[in-house]
């Protein structure tokens, strides 16, 4: 245990040595990751952007009820979410939609709202393109949902209305009436609260910062990676085979690199995930809290990676080979896993070799450990990931020497 522990020190100061030369090339590495990230998270975030309707609204001078009813409808959420009103007059809101500055066009009468309220079926003029694009085929089907809202309140209003007609009632007809539509509203008002709510996301329960900020941190590990060829290097096997005359096998020295990486790493994911939590404190942003347990279960995450990079350098056999092909496996996860274009985007062959990628389950670790709750599956994994690629690194370095 005791050359154990003095091996690991003294590959752990070595570590330490090659990480302060190499901190201004990781710096370096991580401002380029950022905006490789950031410039992939912001075209994915403009694809799924629905474009917001502009919308022409022609109302006369002076008609203050319509306006203010017009006000009410503009501030709800369904209506913000597909569409943007503007005042303006017939001819100029017309002349707009025909250049393209706005998409539709709501020309109101005048005594629109006088006449809906006494009863008057006064219709709007809507004008829209007749080639039209998705956004305004799904205003259109707005405009639909708002008319069918209108036509079975009047239906309840009416047939209220002619009940009180029939049969004696201590209110009067304008009374029931109101109370009728008042009843309607507050039922169209708590719509929403029909139905359950639930997300259908390529990135699953987390926004697209969380997931990139996710992706960033694990892009940083997987390139750290890079740095760890020394503990493979050629003098390396010498001084293995004297520590194995001295009682120090394959499976301890195997250990002992994996413990220095998970110690290396663990300090980097741990200063990104400080600066992170620093960061959205600072601005006020509510993306990310810190809390210890987050700390504690980054040293599992970084263990597995260790026990990867451990597998990889053996089997390749020097330092110079096992860095190109760990790079070239990270690029190959990076792509194949779903990190940076989620999986859902990615034909279905490349989504399902993905599945089965290391980079997945640490990925999918790493999300709930920063947003969610980690399960036990996932913990399990992570350890099978871990013995199995320092027992495979073990395995190498015994076959090496």
């Amino acid at each position: 245990m005791k050359l154990f522990c003095t091996y690991f020190k003294l590959e752990f100061k070595k570590s330490i040595k090659v990480l302060k030369k190499s901190v201004l090339s990781m710096a370096l590495m991580l401002v380029v990751l950022g905006l490789g990230v950031a410039a992939v998270s912001t075209v994915l975030l403009q694809s799924q952007v629905f474009q917001i309707v502009n919308v022409a609204l022609v109302v006369p001078e002076g008609e203050k009820m319509t306006r203010m009813a017009v006000r009410f409808i503009e501030g709800m959420d369904s209506v913000k979410s597909v569409c943007k009103f503007e005042y303006m007059e017939k001819d100029a809101a017309i002349k707009a939609m025909q250049e393209g500055t706005v998409q539709a066009v709501i020309d109101l009468p005048e005594n629109f709202y006088e006449d809906v309220d006494s009863g008057i079926n006064t219709p709007a003029n809507i004008y829209v393109p007749k080639e039209s694009a998705l956004h305004v085929e799904l205003f259109k089907e707005l405009l639909s949902d708002g008319v069918s809202m209108l036509q079975t309140a009047e239906a309840g209003v009416y047939a209220s209305l002619r009940i009180a007609d029939e049969y004696p009632a201590p209110a009067g007809k304008n009374e029931i009436g109101n109370q009728a539509a008042l009843l309607y509203m507050e039922e169209v008002m708590r719509r929403g609260g029909i139905f359950d709510k639930s997300v259908c996301s390529p990135l699953g329960a987390v926004d697209f910062g969380q997931y990139y900020y996710s992706a960033l941190v694990l892009l940083a590990l997987l390139m750290g990676g890079l740095n760890y060829g020394f503990l493979y290097q050629r003098q390396s096997r010498v001084v293995a085979e004297k520590l194995a005359v001295c009682g120090m096998g394959r499976w301890k020295m195997s250990l002992a690199k994996v413990a220095v990486m998970t110690g290396i790493l663990w300090m980097t994911g741990s200063l990104i995930y400080a600066a992170a939590c620093a960061v959205s404190a600072a601005m006020h942003l509510d993306f990310l809290r810190f809390h210890p347990g987050a700390v504690f279960g980054m040293f599992m995450l970084c263990a597995a990676m260790a026990a990867y990079f451990h597998a990889v350098y053996a089997l390749a056999g020097n330092s110079t080979q096992g860095a190109a092909v760990v790079f070239a496996l990270n690029i190959i996860m990076v792509t194949g896993s779903g990190l940076l274009v989620p999986a859902a985007y990615l034909p279905d062959m490349v989504g399902k070799i993905g599945a089965w990628m290391p980079l997945n389950a640490w990925s999918r670790y790493h999300l709930n450990l920063m947003f969610g709750m980690v399960s036990v599956k996932e913990i399990v994994w992570l350890l099978v990931l871990c013995a199995a690629g320092t027992g495979i690194g073990a395995v190498s370095l015994w076959k090496n020497t």
